[in-house]
């Protein structure tokens, strides 16, 4: 076998290892801050105060996304808001929410 072939599946190899190395690492690290949040995090009640109206990704769907707004309290007595990252379509059988 040639050297030229036998130089090029060793830097193949090496740049192919390299990848898997740092993509093994980027997932250790997701596992990791994962059981972190999941032993750090607090649960809390909250309550739905609305939607956030958003539009698709889709360039051909016309139809809105909506996101909902949910209130809570902290531990020390503060009112929080958060907004999901996920927006949805409403079932079509329910009325639609008002978006703020």
């Amino acid at each position: 076998m040639p050297l030229k072939i036998v130089v090029l599946r060793g830097i193949l190899f090496l740049l192919f290892a390299a990848a898997g190395l740092w993509m093994t690492t980027l997932a250790l690290l997701a596992v990791q801050r994962r059981v972190e949040w999941k032993r750090d995090g607090v649960s809390v009640e909250g309550e739905v105060v609305g939607f956030e109206e958003r539009a698709s990704t889709d360039a051909s769907d016309v139809r809105p996304l909506f996101a909902p707004i949910i209130a809570f309290r902290v531990a020390g007595g503060d009112a929080r808001r958060f907004m999901s990252a996920v927006a949805v379509r409403p079932n079509p059988r329910v009325p639609a929410p008002t978006p703020r």
